[in-house]
């Protein structure tokens, strides 16, 4: 049963929709229509629930206009549905013609296109679509890979069109989803109840919706591009401390979404651009928003919503927006060390009271609109000479103000500071101890030797630098994986771009 509840007039109203959504109940009746509007697939029960969510039907022309380049179409139910293939738990597959074979019951690789779903029922394998096609016929609950109670699974290089959903994955735990090509669903990625999964470096593009994350928590979402869509990737519902890095979404309406509750979730390194909004936080705090490009989003850079409060946005580049944040009644987030760059409103508050430095010398935020200069230093603004920081404050409104706006775009990537976050950095791989206390004194006399303002010692803070670099490389694969090292390598490098 389907029952329509609004059309997509105002967007911003679709907070006050999402929220109320999760708990409502919806008397059965009211019919079907074709009119282009927002739906809700029912189920007997009357009641909603968030992976019931479609929106079928998703714009007349005002809201591709907001929408951008965003896809218009719909996938009619099917009258039927048959030949599913079933990879069983004792490793056979089903049906015995299904062009999927295996000669270890682990790897199973596709030797043609399927055209219906797949059901995993066996842990511990992988599905390798060696870029064939599974496709469907349209359905709001038509699955094209279906993991239920599935761990260790990894499913890749699969080309995937025309479901509901097109990976589905339910209380499901350490599974890879990577490498997969997924067009013209409903949505794409839908983990529901599912944890420590790693879902990466998939290509997304023209389905209603990217990757949903309903009730899980601990996975990992890096790495993936996302255009064309409703959603690029969407959090909600008591999802817990998911990384949501290094991803590209564009051509949205809203790129990703923190929704009724997220907390503790890092979105960070991601390029989230060309959208109607970038970010959005429904009710979700403690998350942490950081190193992401946020640019040229038609509405909205940032959208905190009802009662988002004590999350953490560092170092973002804000540029270029209609609005660069816009806060709506959430309060006690901390915003450092953004650049807020030509946006045409760099913040719009209401009955919201937050953050905007962290302290001297620390510091707050740049602002390409701060018209202060830059005579004095110190906590006060009172002592000689220059220190980065304007002498006044930026005020944001009455109940908002960074006390120490920085001059220039990065201004607080001193080498001084790069080079302790070097160190903190080391610190937190908790390395053996060996190779800990050696990196921590090259980079400690690396630091000392910045204290002094002559080219010589500037230089040998250089060479420290650089024989701390050789110490990492010569302990990849030993003492250090691949990943540390090249983290280490690439954060000393630019380290030594700022010392120039």
């Amino acid at each position: 049963m389907k029952v329509k509840t609004l059309t997509l007039v105002n967007i911003i109203m679709t907070a006050i929709l999402f929220s109320s959504m999760l708990l409502a109940e919806i008397p059965p009746g009211s019919g079907e229509t074709t009119e282009p509007g927002l739906w809700f697939d029912v189920n007997d029960d009357g009641k909603m629930r968030m992976d019931d969510i479609l929106w079928l039907a998703l714009a007349d022309s005002s809201e591709e206009d907001l929408a951008g380049n965003l896809t218009n179409f719909a996938i009619d139910e099917p009258s039927n549905t048959s030949g599913t293939v079933y990879i069983k738990a004792d490793g056979s597959v089903y049906p015995l013609d299904a062009p999927i074979s295996t000669v270890d019951n682990i790897t199973y690789t596709f030797t043609d296109n399927i055209l219906d779903s797949i059901v995993v029922e066996r842990d511990n394998i992988i599905l390798d679509g060696a870029s064939y096609t599974v496709q469907g016929l349209g359905g709001t609950q038509s699955m094209g890979v279906k993991l239920v109670g599935r761990s260790n699974v990894t499913v890749k290089n699969v080309k995937i069109s025309f479901f509901g959903h097109a990976i589905y994955l339910e209380d499901s735990s350490s599974n890879y989803i990577i490498g997969n090509d997924l067009t013209q669903n409903d949505d794409t990625v839908f983990l529901s109840s599912s944890s420590n999964n790693i879902v990466s470096q998939n290509r997304l593009a023209d389905n209603h919706y990217g990757i949903i994350l309903a009730g899980s928590s601990n996975n990992v979402v890096s790495g993936n591009n996302i255009t064309n869509s409703y959603d690029a990737i969407s959090v909600g519902t008591f999802s817990l401390n998911n990384l949501i890095s290094d991803n590209i979404g564009e051509n949205t309406v809203t790129c990703i979404n923190l929704l009724y509750p997220s907390s503790f979730n890092t979105v960070q390194g991601n390029k989230i651009r060309n959208n109607a909004y970038g970010l959005w936080l429904l009710t979700s705090s403690g998350n942490t928003v950081s190193e992401n490009s946020i640019m040229s989003n038609t509405q909205y850079g940032i959208w905190f919503f009802y009662f988002s409060e004590y999350n953490q946005i560092t170092e973002n580049n804000i540029k270029n927006n209609w609005f660069g944040t816009y806060i709506y009644m959430s309060s006690n987030n901390e915003f450092y060390h953004n650049n807020f760059i030509d946006n045409i409103l760099q913040v719009i508050t209401f009955a919201s009271t937050n953050l905007w430095d962290d302290g001297y010398p620390s510091g707050g935020n740049h602002w390409s609109d701060y018209t202060g200069v830059d005579s004095y230093s110190g906590p006060y603004q009172n002592e000689t000479g220059d220190d980065g920081i304007g002498d006044t404050p930026y005020l944001i409104d009455g109940s908002n103000t960074d006390s120490f706006p920085f001059m220039n775009e990065n201004g607080w990537a001193t080498p001084a500071r790069a080079i302790q976050d070097l160190i903190d950095t080391v610190e937190l791989m908790n390395l053996q101890q060996g190779i800990d206390n050696s990196l921590d004194v090259k980079l400690t006399a690396a630091l000392d030797a910045l204290e002094a303002v002559n080219a010589d010692q500037r230089e040998d803070a250089i060479n420290k630098l650089n024989a701390f670099i050789n110490e990492v490389e010569a302990q990849r694969e030993k003492k250090l994986t691949n990943e540390q090292a090249d983290c280490l390598i690439a954060k000393a490098t630019d380290v030594i771009d700022l010392i120039g």
